[in-house]
């Protein structure tokens, strides 16, 4: 069985606290396990499959610490790479209920009867966790992959058996997805401009207005 989970955009509550409860995914794995247990094979496989924007590395008021050249959209530096990493320990920290239960040995316990596999695929909002080592091993933490599966930070999921693939809908998106139609890692390292549409509008404005109004009161 292969269950699809896509969008959760986890995020460090700079800019809002925007978390999905710990309690819906309890819920989550809990509707799994009871599919699963109606599964006549013997031989049961899970695979759950995050296929994108699972973390939200550009929804944070972080970005704003930092000089243009070290954002997402700059040149690629060392304080843009420090700074993705404190975005993902943080966002680690503000869900840490929530990752718990996806952990290797909750997972385990959790379908004893199942081999039970975790994969990850990026989306835009956290097209950083493939590009940056640091992150991806923070990934792989979070999530309990393997290290070994080279599903993992693919662009893509397909599965022949069970005729299906998958990819996060950004590539479908102008605004999100700068490459060609080849879809290669170079394609989908470029920066959309959605990026600090994100940041710099989305993030910001009401970081802004909360600011200037506060200002008024005091």
């Amino acid at each position: 069985m292969i269950v699809f989970i896509s969008d959760l955009h986890f995020v460090d509550e700079t800019a809002g606290k925007q978390n999905i409860p710990t309690s819906a995914f309890k819920l989550f794995l809990s509707d799994i396990k009871t599919h699963s247990e109606k599964t006549k094979n013997k031989n049961k496989k899970l695979k759950i499959v995050f296929l994108g924007d699972i973390f939200d590395l550009l929804r944070t008021e972080e970005w704003f610490r930092e000089k243009e050249e070290d954002k997402p959209w700059g040149n690629n530096t060392k304080n843009m790479k420090k700074r993705a990493k404190i975005i993902l320990d943080k966002i680690a920290e503000k869900n840490k209920d929530t990752f718990n239960l996806f952990s290797k040995q909750n997972l385990e316990n959790g379908f004893k009867d199942n081999h039970i596999e975790t994969i990850y695929i990026p989306g835009n909002h956290d097209r950083l966790c493939w590009m940056i080592d640091e992150l991806k091993e923070k990934v792989i933490e979070l999530l309990a992959l393997s290290a070994n599966n080279k599903d993992n930070f693919k662009h893509s999921f397909s599965d022949i058996k069970h005729g299906v693939y998958a990819t996060h809908g950004h590539i479908f998106d102008n605004f999100n997805y700068e490459g060609g139609p080849s879809h290669t890692d170079l394609d989908h390292g470029l920066v959309p401009i959605g990026d600090p549409i994100t940041t710099e509008i989305l993030a910001k404005i009401p970081c802004k207005l909360i600011k200037n109004i506060k200002s008024k009161i005091y």
